[in-house]
């Protein structure tokens, strides 16, 4: 959710998921002369290649209890007790306090002592935040992502694909003013909304069906017909770089550039994001061809 605030202070080091599935391959030592199956074959006495099969990983209960109890928390608007939380999840209600417990500990979830309650906790985000900040380039971009947030009194955030339909914050700069906009740094944004959107739909090969299927899961986000939807698209497409004038969030207006991907679809956008009050024509083309710098200096590093 983009939130607009009075006072803002620059969010946390944030925001990701890690998995990871072992399996045991056991290789039949061959006999001498024995034919096939990883053995030297009598006629070129040359090794055949073994076919190794892996046996799927057994699940750890606790593990997958605890996956499930943060994704539910992750996607909860208000904090939710242990009875109420266990009986949704089908979990045992013991169980549940100790993963609960034990999460805490951690930072992953947070409990209200008043209330015995839950809710997420910033240590997820932190996590993700770590992942998320492995580009090299961050800690070079990040300057001019800030200067460019304060010469326009803008927010510019920089926003990496992670997975089909998401756009995931990774680094943030918000500009001077008593009011500002503002993201948090590991928050998901639907693949298709906002300026980052018309990137994403213009340079990522969707075909005109697969584009509408994705258009229409976001029609509770926005009031837009997807004809339109698909000139602003064609526009973006033409000039290398979109606007959207509040068609994500009523009032604003944000302007994005692509970084490409080696397979020459936008892994990464750059976005400004202003109040319409502030904007202007000529102000969208400034703060586009600003934030191109940004991406010119991030594909030059690549390219060593």
């Amino acid at each position: 959710m983009v939130k607009v605030a009075r006072t803002i202070m620059p969010p946390k080091d944030t925001a990701g998921r890690d998995s990871a599935a072992a399996a045991t391959i056991q290789r039949r030592k061959p006999r001498p002369g024995m034919p096939g199956f990883g053995s030297t074959t009598p006629a070129s006495g040359v090794e055949q290649p073994i076919e190794s099969r892996a046996r799927p990983a057994t699940p750890v209960n606790a593990v997958a209890s605890a996956m499930k109890i943060l994704s539910d928390l992750s996607r909860r608007e208000a904090p939710v007790g242990v009875t109420q939380l266990a009986r949704e999840l089908k979990l045992n209600t013991s169980t549940c306090f100790n993963i609960l417990q034990t999460l805490a500990q951690g930072e992953l979830v947070r409990m209200d002592p008043a209330t015995k309650t839950y809710a997420i906790g910033m240590g997820i985000v932190d996590l993700a935040r770590d992942m998320l900040a492995r580009d090299s380039e961050l800690p070079i971009i990040r300057p001019m992502m800030e200067r460019i947030a304060r010469t326009h009194g803008i927010t510019v955030v920089l926003l990496k694909r992670t997975g089909p339909d998401d756009l995931t914050v990774v680094e943030l700069a918000i500009g001077d003013g008593p009011m500002r906009i503002t993201l948090s740094i590991g928050q998901n944004v639907p693949l298709l909304l906002g300026a980052s959107g018309l990137l994403m739909a213009a340079f990522s090969g969707f075909s005109e069906t697969e584009l509408r299927t994705r258009f229409d899961r976001l029609a509770p986000f926005r009031e837009l017909p997807f004809a339109e939807f698909q000139r602003n698209v064609e526009q973006t497409r033409a000039r290398g770089w979109a606007v959207d004038e509040g068609h994500f969030v009523r009032g604003t207006v944000s302007v994005s550039v692509p970084l490409f991907s080696e397979d020459g679809k936008p892994g990464l956008a750059c976005s400004g994001t202003m109040f319409v009050g502030q904007y202007s024509e000529a102000k969208s083309l400034q703060i586009a061809k600003d934030l191109g710098e940004i991406a010119q200096v991030m594909r030059s590093r690549r390219r060593r």
